[in-house]
């Protein structure tokens, strides 16, 4: 059915249909939030694209001229394209785009691709001219079994057989390397990787693929419990009366307030857990896309019989989830409000926990703020957080500092750990080994309105003076909490001042111990993180460690903090360019997207190029296709910074290739066109190749036509001789609706009767003229009668 429909809009779209163009162009932007109408006017097509910020004019201008030029639309010879915001009727910018003047014609393509399906060696294989990439037929088989007939690169690899198992961060587990003639399947197609880009076969499989269900998830499989959370009973009590009543809920409100924590409290508690049957799961959210999402949570509560990695359909997920009755906690949800009401309609039977910095929901569902701790539970955390009670004379102080801070929990963590290292201690200690390798830090820096920070102030506070007073009265003095911290910050031993730099750096997103090693220079870089965790500066799920999040954005404008971008991209890309395990850099993916956009940011487009080529396999085989997308856009804007043309055929040939696999048409026959033209150009023979083939699939060879059925033909019979027929009279056609036959009858019977009394009438008045000139009147009626009587059947 879906592909039906598929068809119906790319036919309707070539005979101009501007609602069809509207719905496939749709499916192109609407998942960047931009929505597009479309109106005919003669022959120009008039596209409004509008969004909540003025769509990009540069991106999509060319995109969309390479769409309609694909869809080789006869009856529309311009297109005018109009950018606007949403609200507002005036459009931003407009651009006219002549349709006319294309390089590359639908006629042409359909030319190319017949000389494609002429297999020069095998006419019974279709794409015979495919074993230029070195792929062969494929042997395996969508139910589970395989057969000895891997599929091979270019580079002579063959693909392994892959196997999938449960992963607790929703990433199967693929062996294979590299990925180079490895295969994932997607509807009825199966994408074949070649060092050329992706290669699309439908010869092989029919698109039935088994589901098998996996055990129902539960809350240890994910996160660690918290068993000691302070405070927050209404809000818990609050969100278990909606959860268990199926309604969604969201926790929202800034950094460092203790979201994480209550989600991990709320996933251990067993009277909501066993009201949903079908399980619990619990994920990060971090910047990922819907429809990533949505393939994680499917791998949570199934896995495919099959012998390669499946990724499904959005359609597929969401049958597959339609009857899960599961409690789903998403925890750092950065997402737009309609990617969140898309997402909370993934399936009518699972109910969402939500927490972000941001709200999400707002029609249908209980948000909820969260404020700060009360007192009592604000004065608690601060004992935790000291590693002691509060004496009686300190009560006062502590209640002031938990009131400035306004009972905000990582704050106030954060200030007892710089009041409990703030009296000195022989049990304080840092690893400062290989100090010659450790780069002056980065937070060494002037702090706002002029401030200067002393590092001995803290050491030099008498003995017997309270910490928490000279927390009080810096507190007062601080333009924010953070900016306390931060002055203690730099007072920090290098290495601990170093590693803080590099978590400064990646920007909130986690990262293991051992890839920070190499960057930071320390050799124990392990137990360093564990002491910024302590005080406060940084975030651990036992794994990774990440900044803590509110001092994430005074830190962007750090000094020097080019220098450690430029050190983490070098790691990080010669990293994923060696390590070459597609399991791992799936799992490293956040990172490395990290490092791209940092790419990006500062214009290193050679590492942004090279990070991309080599976590394209990892992205790809893993299902996470919406950062695949991201991981393309930022290719192709490298490879044109560089002036590499190779490289941007490779990003445009794979950015059509993903869209032919999702369905969108329109995006798929854009990107493929132009790799088309530009490998021709570049004279890259097994490329071209590799393009036309995908882009057979959309535009067939029109040579590529079924030979009818012979049938018996009857003897022939003899012709008779021909009949002279007299020449037909002159006919007067009308544009009325044509009479029925009685009618017709009737004026022909009236006419007659008509003519009777006029022969009476003659031939009874003899004194009369008509009389007299009777035999002149009998030959013109006799003239004027064919005529007439035609004339009224006409």
């Amino acid at each position: 059915m879906m592909q039906e429909t598929q068809e119906n809009l790319l036919e309707l779209s070539r005979q101009g249909d501007p609602e069809a163009i509207a719905t496939l162009i749709n499916r192109s932007l609407q998942p960047r939030g931009i929505r597009t109408e479309a109106e005919i006017d003669e022959d120009c097509l008039h596209l409004f694209l509008e969004a909540n910020q003025a769509p990009p004019q540069a991106q999509l201008v060319p995109f969309i001229r390479n769409g309609l030029t694909s869809l080789g639309v006869e009856s529309i010879r311009m297109a005018r394209i109009y950018g606007r915001q949403k609200g507002q009727r005036q459009p931003i910018w407009q651009e006219a785009i002549d349709l006319n003047s294309t390089h590359v014609s639908v006629a042409t393509v359909q030319q190319r691709l017949s000389t494609l399906h002429q297999s020069p060696g095998d006419a019974s294989y279709p794409n015979g001219r495919l074993n230029e990439l070195g792929l062969q037929p494929s042997g395996h088989s969508m139910n589970g079994t395989s057969q000895e007939m891997p599929i091979g690169g270019v580079n002579g690899n063959n693909g392994a057989t892959l196997i999938q198992s449960n992963s607790a961060d929703g990433l199967e587990s693929y062996g294979g390397g590299r990925g180079i003639g490895q295969q994932i399947a997607i509807a009825k197609k199966v994408m074949h990787l070649t060092d050329y880009g992706g290669v699309i076969d439908t010869t092989q499989t029919d698109g039935s693929r088994n589901l098998k269900l996996r055990p129902a998830p539960k809350s240890q499989r994910y996160c660690l419990p918290f068993p000691e959370l302070l405070g927050r009973q209404p809000e818990i009590e609050a969100a278990i009366a909606n959860l268990q009543s199926a309604t969604p809920v969201e926790f929202y409100g800034e950094a460092g307030l203790g979201k994480t924590s209550l989600l991990r409290a709320i996933a251990y508690i067993p009277t909501l857990a066993s009201g949903f049957t079908d399980g619990m799961v619990y994920r990060h959210a971090y910047r990922q896309t819907v429809s990533d999402l949505l393939q994680i949570l499917l791998t949570d509560f199934y896995e495919y019989e099959s012998s390669i990695p499946v990724k499904a359909t959005e359609t597929e997920i969401r049958n597959a989830l339609q009857d899960k009755k599961a409690l789903i906690l998403l925890d750092d949800v950065q997402m737009s409000r309609e990617e969140a009401e898309n997402l909370l309609s993934a399936s009518p039977n699972l109910t969402f926990l939500l927490a972000g910095s941001e709200r999400h929901i707002w029609s249908e569902g209980q948000a909820i703020p969260l404020p700060g701790l009360p007192l009592n539970d604000a004065l608690t955390l601060l004992e935790r957080g000291l590693s002691r009670p509060i004496e009686p004379p300190e009560q006062t102080l502590a209640a002031k500092i938990c009131n400035v801070l306004g009972g905000h929990p990582l704050r106030i963590l954060q200030v007892a750990a710089l009041a409990r290292h703030q009296v000195p201690s022989e049990n304080r200690s840092f690893d400062l080994l290989d100090q010659r390798e450790v780069d002056p830090s980065p937070l060494d820096r002037p702090l706002p309105n002029g401030q200067s920070f002393d590092r001995q102030a803290l050491n030099r506070q008498p003995l017997n003076s309270s910490p928490l007073a000279a927390i009080a009265d810096q507190l007062q003095d601080s333009p924010s909490p953070e900016a306390l911290v931060l002055k203690a910050s730099a007072a920090l031993p290098p290495a601990e001042r170093q590693a803080l730099a590099a978590l400064i750096v990646l920007g909130g997103v986690p990262a293991r111990p051992e890839n920070l090693a190499p960057v930071t220079g320390l050799h124990d870089v392990e137990n360093t993180l564990r002491s910024l965790s302590s005080r406060g500066l940084a975030l651990t799920d036992g794994n990774r460690y990440s900044i803590a999040q509110n001092l994430l954005a005074p830190l962007q404008r750090v000094p020097k903090r080019d220098q450690w971008i430029s050190r983490l991209l070098n790691y990080f890309t010669t990293w994923a360019e060696q390590h070459g395990q597609v399991t791992e850099l799936a799992q490293e993916s956040n990172v490395l997207m990290r490092m791209m956009h940092l790419g990006v940011e500062t214009e290193r487009w050679s590492e942004v190029l090279r990070l991309a080529r080599a976590i394209d396999p990892a992205l790809t085989l893993s299902g996470r296709w919406g950062a695949w997308e991201q991981s393309l856009q930022w290719a192709l804007q490298a490879a044109q910074a560089l002036g590499d043309r190779s490289a941007e055929a490779w990003a445009t040939h794979q950015l059509g290739t993903r869209a032919l696999c999702l369905d969108d048409s329109f995006a798929a026959q854009s990107w493929l066109t132009q790799a088309l033209d530009q490998r021709e150009a570049l004279g890259d023979q097994p490329g071209t190749v590799a393009t036309l083939h995908n882009l057979g699939l959309l535009l067939p060879p029109v040579t590529q036509v079924e030979s009818p059925i012979p049938i018996a033909e009857p003897e022939p019979e003899p012709i008779p001789a021909p009949v002279p027929t007299p020449t037909p009279l002159p006919t007067i056609r009308s544009n009325a609706t044509p009479a029925p036959p009685w009618l017709k009858w009737a004026i022909l019977a009236g006419l007659f009767a008509a003519l009777g009394t006029l022969l009476a009438l003659l031939f009874t008045s003899r004194d009369s003229d008509l009389w007299l000139n009777r035999d002149r009147w009998i030959l013109t009626i006799r003239s004027k009668i064919p005529a007439v009587a035609l004339k009224q059947y006409s």
